[in-house]
């Protein structure tokens, strides 16, 4: 009988132990370099503590686009390593990686309620009804071009309100898609009549059996529709990413009557959302995150 301590005992059992613990800290060393890592906090665990009792309890705990499964872990943008001794002693490290990554097959464009009635403005603003942005329709033709060019997977949320007067409803010409944005056959459509395209559709489901992790959204309205979706996209874990340039909004004439401007109205919806529930970034930077990682690009998304 050994009466040298866990650390003295050389038997076979040992250096089968040392050599499942060495291989796992190579592994992970792999990673750390591999994925760039820089100081975060834990999230989550794993013990390799399983292919031998008498490990130290090991924790390494991932979250990212890819699982690697040799020792079922995922190559990841956050990480935290630690260990705890037979004596109660501990060393953890925390990292999390800075760049954003590649948009794989694992991302998909959301184009929230792009349909014509979001162009009758006096529903929405009163008779003072005007939006923003203009231009938000070309983003988002360019990015559907893009995601379809590049073989990326595209979702739509279409909207049959449940409210008598609204232009969306299906039953109307103004429940229509816009001219551009059908969907086609390989696409995902939900169908929703309230603001979030999770709440009582298939889309979390959905997204989830066809391995997709992340989202770059657009759409209207940025207010509404566009910010209860990004909101509950960041509270399920999607990786978000927003494109203000790719939503618009209308003016919105408050309880007192105060009739606020869409531009304000859009600028202070992205600057709620952005480092909370999601990433806020221009077509430049998303489009060049179709082609290769970006390691100068930092995503900013909280609750994690």
């Amino acid at each position: 009988m050994c009466r040298l301590g866990h650390l003295g005992c050389v038997t076979f059992s040992n250096i089968h132990e040392n050599f499942v613990m060495l291989l796992t800290y190579l592994w992970i060393l792999r990673n750390l370099i591999a994925t760039k890592l820089v100081p975060w906090r834990t999230i989550g665990s794993w013990s390799p503590g399983r292919l031998s009792p008498h490990l130290p309890r090991m924790t390494a705990s991932f979250v990212g686009d890819r699982l690697d499964t040799r020792p079922r872990l995922a190559l990841s943008r956050q990480v935290t390593l630690s260990s705890v001794f037979g004596d109660g002693s501990a060393e953890v490290v925390r990292y999390r990686t800075t760049m954003i990554t590649r948009f794989r097959d694992e991302s998909a464009l959301l184009l929230i309620d792009v349909q014509i009635g979001v162009d009758v403005l006096d529903h929405w603003g009163g008779p003072t009804g005007r939006r923003n942005n203009p231009g938000a329709e070309n983003t988002m033709a360019s990015l559907l071009d893009m995601w379809r060019g590049a073989g990326l997977p595209v979702a739509f949320t279409r909207h049959d309100s449940r409210e008598e007067a609204s232009p969306l409803k299906f039953s109307l010409p103004t429940g229509a898609q816009k001219p551009g944005f059908e969907p086609v056959d390989s696409d995902i459509v939900v169908k929703k009549d309230v603001n979030s395209g999770f709440v009582g559709t298939p889309l979390e489901i959905t997204l989830r059996r066809r391995g997709i992790s992340r989202l770059v959204v657009v759409g209207f309205f940025t207010n509404m529709c566009v910010e209860t979706t990004v909101r509950m996209a960041g509270n399920l874990g999607f990786d978000t990413y927003l494109v203000p340039d790719g939503c618009a909004t209308t003016n919105r004439v408050g309880p007192d009557g105060s009739d606020h401007d869409p531009e304000l109205v859009h600028q202070m919806t992205v600057a709620n959302l952005h480092g909370e529930f999601c990433t806020a970034m221009d077509i430049g930077d998303i489009a060049s995150l179709v082609e290769a990682d970006r390691p100068d690009l930092t995503r900013s998304q909280g609750n994690e």
